[in-house]
This record gives C-alpha cells, sequence and structure tokens, in this order.
C-alpha cells in the first residue's frame, strides 16, 4: 500500500507543509506502526510517497493516514491519495523511469529513489516483499534509459531551471549566473550551465569547502555563504537549490541591491522555498520557481511521446515479469509454512514415540533415536513433496483457485499479506 502527494495536484506551499523531516526517521516511525511490516519513504521536491507493506490492507490503511494528519502540516484528506497492489508497483516503476517527473524523464528522480531505498535497507524498515519492488524499479529505471531517448533534453529540474532561464535571456553567453547551494539539484544546475558556457558562474553555500568543490567544476568561483546578496548587483541570474528550513533570500535582503534598468532573473527550485514570494513585488526581478517549471515538463512531452511508448512497453514488461515474481514467492511462502507447520507435528510424535519407546525398554540410545529422526523426517518431506510442487506451480501460473483451496485445506488464513 502507498500514501503519496505530489505536484500533479499539490502547489509548492502543499509539497512543503507535507514533508516528513528527515526520511530515516520517518521511515522509522510508520515502521513502529501496528500492522505495517515494511516501510520506504520517498520525498523530493515534487513529491511525499509512502511505501508499505501491511496486514490488514483498510484497517491500516487508516493508521497511515492517522499518521500522515498528526505528522503533515495541511490538511492531508484534501491532498493524499492511495495506491496499492499492481497499480503501486506500476506507479513506482513509472516513477523510477522518470514519466511522472515534472521533468519528463529526468535522470535525478532514479537515484533519489536509489537513496531512499539504502535509507530504508540501513534502517531496517524494508523486508522482501518492498525490497524485489525497488530492486526492479532501479533496473528498470536504468534500462529505458540504455535503450530509449527519454532522457534527452532537460533531464532534471536543474537542467530544466537553466533551460528556463536561457529561454528568457536568449543565451546565457554574457550572463552572470549565481548558483546557492552545493547538493544534488546545484549540481545539475551546474553541469548544465557548463553546456551553456555562461559569462560567469559563483557558488554559495553554507559549507564553504563543498561550495568551492562545485565552483572548480564548473570553472567557477565560491563566496561565503554569508556574503552572497553583495553580488546581486552584478548578477543577471540566480539559481537557489539549498535544503534551508526557511527562506534565505526575503525582500528586505534586496533593497538597493538591483540597479535601475538592470534585470535579475531569480530561479528558487529548492523545497521548501529559499526565495520569499515578497520579492517578486521589487521591480525588475522575476521570481520563477517549481510551479513554473511544470511548462518545461508540458512542452518535453510533445517531444518525447515516442520514447515513452518504448519506455512503457519496457516497464509493461518487466511490471508482468515483477509480479510473476511475487507470485512465486506466494507459492515459496506457503510451502515454508506447510514445512513449519508439518515439522512441529513431526518433533510433537517423535517425542512421544521416544518417550513410549522408553518404557518398553530399559534405554533408548542414540542411533535409535537418529534412526527415527531420519524415518520421520523422510516421510515428512514426502508426502509434502508433491502438494509443494502443485503450490509451487500454482502460484507461479496465477492459479489462485487453487492457492486459495491449499490455504484453506492446510489453514494457513494468516500466511497471505497486502502491500
Amino acid at each position: 500500500m502507498g500514501l503519496q502527494i505530489t505536484y500533479e495536484w499539490a502547489e509548492v506551499e502543499e509539497l512543503e507543509a507535507a514533508r516528513l523531516g528527515k526520511s530515516c526517521k520517518a521511515c522509522c516511525q510508520i515502521a513502529d506502526l501496528k500492522g505495517i511490516e515494511e516501510c520506504v519513504v520517498l520525498q523530493t521536491c515534487n513529491r511525499v510517497e509512502i511505501y508499505t507493506v501491511v496486514s490488514e490492507l483498510q484497517r491500516d490503511k487508516g493508521r497511515l493516514r492517522k499518521y500522515a494528519q498528526t505528522s503533515m502540516d495541511l490538511a492531508v484528506g484534501d491532498y493524499i491519495k492511495f495506491l496499492s497492489g499492481v497499480e503501486l508497483l506500476e506507479h513506482l516503476l513509472r516513477l523510477a523511469c522518470g514519466l511522472e517527473s515534472m521533468v519528463f524523464g529526468e535522470d535525478q528522480i532514479l537515484g533519489q529513489i536509489e537513496e531512499e531505498y539504502e535509507t530504508a535497507q540501513k534502517e531496517g524498515t524494508i523486508g522482501k516483499v518492498l525490497n524485489k519492488a525497488f530492486e526492479k524499479s532501479i533496473m528498470v529505471g536504468k534500462k529505458v534509459r540504455t535503450e530509449t531517448d527519454i532522457n534527452r533534453g532537460p533531464t532534471s529540474v536543474g537542467s530544466a531551471a537553466v533551460g528556463l532561464a536561457e529561454e528568457l535571456f536568449g543565451t546565457l553567453e554574457d550572463k552572470n549566473i549565481l548558483i546557492i547551494g552545493a547538493g544534488e539539484t546545484a549540481r545539475l544546475v551546474g553541469k548544465s550551465l557548463k553546456e551553456r558556457n555562461p559569462g560567469s558562474v559563483t557558488v554559495a553555500n553554507r559549507t564553504y569547502e563543498r561550495g568551492l568543490k562545485l565552483a572548480r567544476k564548473l570553472d567557477g568561483e565560491v563566496v561565503e555563504f554569508s556574503d552572497f546578496t553583495k553580488l546581486l548587483p552584478d548578477t543577471d541570474v540566480i539559481i537557489s537549490a539549498t535544503g534551508a528550513p526557511h527562506f534565505i533570500l526575503e525582500k528586505r535582503d534586496m533593497k538597493g541591491l538591483i540597479s535601475p534598468g538592470e534585470n535579475l532573473l531569480i530561479i528558487d527550485v529548492a523545497n521548501p522555498r529559499d526565495v520569499s514570494e515578497e520579492v517578486s513585488e521589487i521591480e525588475n526581478i522575476e521570481l520563477c520557481d517549481l510551479d513554473n517549471l511544470q511548462q518545461v515538463r508540458d512542452r518535453n512531452l510533445e517531444k518525447r511521446n515516442e520514447e515513452a511508448d518504448k519506455a512503457e512497453s519496457i516497464i509493461e514488461k518487466e511490471l508482468d515479469s515483477l509480479l510473476k515474481e511475487y507470485e512465486g514467492m506466494e507459492g515459496d511462502k506457503m510451502a515454508s509454512e506447510i514445512h513449519r507447520k508439518a515439522e512441529e507435528i513431526r518433533e510433537r510424535e517423535m517425542s512421544r514415540a521416544v518417550r513410549r519407546l522408553k518404557k518398553c525398554t530399559d534405554s533408548v540410545n542414540g542411533v535409535e533415536v537418529e534412526v527415527l529422526e531420519d524415518l520421520t523426517r523422510g516421510l515428512v518431506r514426502k508426502t509434502l513433496h508433491d502438494p509443494m510442487s502443485q503450490i509451487r506451480e500454482a502460484s507461479r501460473e496465477g492459479d489462485k483457485e487453487l492457492l486459495e483451496a491449499a490455504e484453506k485445506l492446510f489453514d494457513l488464513s494468516e500466511t497471505r499479506k497486502d502491500s
């Protein structure tokens, strides 16, 4: 089962309010909820998504909704959506391929999925079910990018921001660019900028060493974070991509810094936002944020329909493969549970037999017990061999009727779970 809020129906403000803090902490909190067996939290500037494996779908859906209500700073009923089963798995595969992204076909989302997957692994909140889903999604994401041109053109929020600046100015070759931040999005901004040969690039970051590292890659300069406003009179474009929990640039910071007749473009790609909306009230300043990049996505969609069809075909085949793997897992799980129950019975009866033998003879030696062990294990193994083979085959073939019959016959009602 999955819960999501994304840019497709939520504005930047709602996405900011929906964030759950650090994903590692959120994963553990959700995994501690009764009925939640596995959990991965995915948070980017464009979405907050929770992937879970639960014991009982409707009951645990309510628990997850309650968690969202207490953890998100918004009326969740108006914004969250739930997905489950095949629909959720298909969404994850499409997401990894960039088909659900604001910047269609973007590469950045695949890295973000890998990072959040690793976080869940480190926190111990992921198990066999989600492990298989996320491994498959990462594999499919890489395959689609190798076998199609889905990621041609602007392929990240960072590159889309640079593309937007280029659209507005025509060329960046004579422009002075200030990048605020030095994380993954800022790095992608820099990578895209370098291809445009801008007049100059300066990086400002709270950690000076990280800013310096990015600036060197771009053949640019670095300034202390506290000094970046001094550069504004000579700056043409600011692209801000920090992880700050508050505004780093407000209207009062800009007063008197923009010369008459000069224009400044600010593109805020951070979530939460770095730049107060009031900054746009200043004459000659144009402020764009993630909502503006939706326009870039719409244009890219028109160009990439053919490649999207190829990607959809790959996703369809790999989703079918994933479902077959899950069906096989269900059969293995049922077989394992049947073996466990049979082994419990064997051990009880074995103990009874040994006690009875001891009453009939002075002693029962180790060799005799070992012979009995081998005999009873062999009986269990050979008796269950054919039924287990049929259960596994039914699982691979998707024979739900036979699986349900086996579930009733062997009283396995507690072994099947929802995801």
